[in-house]
């Protein structure tokens, strides 16, 4: 993780903000990323639990890089549409113009120009996006096919999903998927472009190392398939 701090800090200096990409992390980065999981020899034996607890370490970074990209001053916190453009970072090109056009305005929204977003909040958010298969259970559950309430929403976050949001971060994304503005939820829209940034692995954080796990997963399927 040092190393991925090392390198956003340099990047950070040159630029005022960095948003990693695909070449972020050069061959000689990565080859120190397997030395640190497999040793430098190569033959070092991998555990799965030290595994799991790297990946669990590699996302809170990613995420923390994600966030620092936004809050490219240092103030601890972002604006609610840096909040939003996050939120929508992976939606699909057909709705993605109607999804810009909704940030753009929650600038203009004079209830959220004071609005500021912790790293708390935003990591808040990213664990609700991987319950989001519960979310939608607990939707259904309370209100069937209707849309959810701010404070159905909130309730299945806190209740089944174990996340605790805001009422800022609530209010932004309704804001953006409150699709007809009767105070409800659009929630296939919104889990919809959630499922495109967990599943499919459309991701504003395309690291090296996430190419290195991506090669390393794609090569245990076919060791053990």
């Amino acid at each position: 993780m040092q190393l991925m701090r090392e390198k956003n800090k340099e990047k950070i200096v040159r630029s005022g903000s960095y948003l990693p990409t695909r070449r972020s992390l050069d061959s000689s980065e990565n080859n120190k990323l397997l030395k640190y999981l497999f040793g430098s020899d190569g033959k070092r034996v991998l555990q799965y639990q030290d595994f799991i607890q790297f990946l669990e370490e590699l996302h809170n970074e990613i995420l923390r890089l994600e966030f620092a990209h936004y809050d490219c001053k240092q103030l601890g916190s972002i604006p609610a549409q840096d909040f939003g453009s996050s939120i929508i970072a992976s939606a699909s090109m057909s709705y993605i113009r109607r999804y810009l056009t909704r940030v753009d305005a929650l600038a203009e929204e004079p209830m959220f120009k004071n609005v500021r977003i912790s790293f708390e909040d935003f990591n808040q958010f990213s664990k609700l996006r991987k319950q989001r298969k519960l979310l939608a259970l607990s939707a259904y559950a309370v209100n069937g096919i209707h849309g959810l309430s701010k404070e159905d929403f909130q309730w299945a976050a806190s209740k089944v999903c174990q996340v605790e949001l805001s009422d800022a971060a609530v209010d932004v994304i309704f804001f953006i998927f409150d699709k007809n503005g009767d105070g409800k939820l659009s929630l296939a829209e919104f889990l919809g472009v959630q499922d495109l940034r967990e599943i499919t692995g459309v991701d504003p954080l395309q690291t090296g190392v996430m190419h290195i796990f991506r090669c390393m997963w794609n090569c245990a399927k076919e060791n053990c398939g």
